[in-house]
């Protein structure tokens, strides 16, 4: 083993700050092996503000829309209920080109893409959409039944901003994403 000698002043101001926040510290020490610190810290959650309230802290005339590019339709109305119950108004396309058309013409404050379309794929519409100067900054959702293989997963790590499969996010949790990442788009946005 490594000899390391210090004042210990670190672990005393760390302890010190971690107190501060509510938190707590612990060291599990292991003779010959060495010393392991661990803390927690409690997490106070922000309530989020109401539809109305974001559109009038951001001066928006109008409730934020949010693209959906699914052909689904039994998909298109959970995606939709989602989307109305965060208090945005959900846009649709069936068709990967159409929804490019789409988010290029309404500019969208969010889009949630589907992986399996006709004629492209939702890969080929999230690369078409980062690489186009209008669409780029909108933020993607990629919402699939489809298992992802390693080679996809890297390539979708470059071009959207969340990948959920389908059966396993409740409709609460998808609706937490699509508010934050909505929040998100429109506090960045220039006046």
């Amino acid at each position: 083993t490594k000899n390391f000698e210090g004042a210990g002043l670190g672990v005393a101001l760390t302890k010190r700050l971690v107190e501060l926040h509510g938190g707590r510290i612990w060291v599990e020490s292991e003779e010959g092996k060495g010393s392991k610190f661990s803390f927690t810290l409690p997490v106070k959650h922000k309530a989020e503000p109401k539809t109305e309230e974001i559109n009038t802290r951001l001066k928006l005339p109008e409730k934020p829309t949010v693209l959906i590019i699914e052909d689904d339709p039994n998909a298109i109305k959970v995606i939709e209920s989602a989307v109305k119950n965060a208090g945005f108004e959900p846009i649709w396309a069936e068709r990967g080109e159409l929804g490019m058309e789409m988010a290029k013409e309404k500019l969208p404050s969010l889009i949630v893409l589907d992986l399996i379309l006709p004629e492209m794929s939702g890969i080929e519409v999230a690369e078409a959409l980062r690489a186009n100067e209008k669409t780029s900054g909108i933020p993607i959702i990629v919402l699939t039944a489809m298992d992802i293989s390693k080679e996809v997963g890297v390539q979708l790590n470059k071009t959207v901003n969340k990948v959920i499969n389908k059966g396993s996010v409740t409709s609460d949790a998808f609706k937490e994403e699509i508010r934050k990442l909505v929040i998100a788009r429109l506090e960045i946005l220039p006046e």
